[in-house]
C-alpha cells in the first residue's frame, strides 16, 4: 500500500469507507476514514480511525467537506489534531480514478 492515499470504496466520496496510510519523517498511521451521518451542514463528512501501540481503536480526527471561496468548487481536508496534521485531499498523481486520493500535507 502506497504512503499518503485514500482508497475510497466509491467515486463518491461522500457516504464511502476509506482506508489508507499517512507517514511523515516522524511517524506513520494506517487509518480508516467511515462516513458520518448528519444533519449538521457543518459536520465532518467521515471520522478518522487508527490503532494504538496495543491495537485498540481509536478516533483520530476528521475528513471535512469544504467549498474554495475562489472557484466555488468543493474540495475535502482532513485533520488529526494530536499530530497537528492538516491536509488536502486529491487526485493521486498518476491516477484517473477518484476514488484514489492523494493526502497533501499542508501544515
Amino acid at each position: 500500500m502506497l504512503a499518503n492515499i485514500l482508497h475510497f470504496e466509491s467515486d463518491e466520496l461522500i457516504g464511502s469507507k476509506a482506508t489508507g496510510t499517512i507517514a511523515t519523517l516522524d511517524w506513520d498511521l494506517t487509518i480508516e476514514a467511515e462516513p458520518v451521518t448528519s444533519g449538521n451542514d457543518k459536520a465532518p463528512t467521515h471520522r478518522l480511525y487508527g490503532r494504538s501501540p496495543a491495537g485498540h481503536r481509536i478516533d483520530c480526527g476528521a475528513i471535512w467537506q469544504n467549498v474554495s471561496k475562489e472557484t466555488r468548487k468543493r474540495y475535502f481536508s482532513l485533520d488529526i489534531p494530536s499530530r497537528s496534521f492538516k491536509a488536502n485531499l486529491g487526485q493521486a498523481a498518476g491516477q484517473d480514478d477518484p476514488s484514489v486520493q492523494a493526502i497533501i500535507p499542508w501544515s
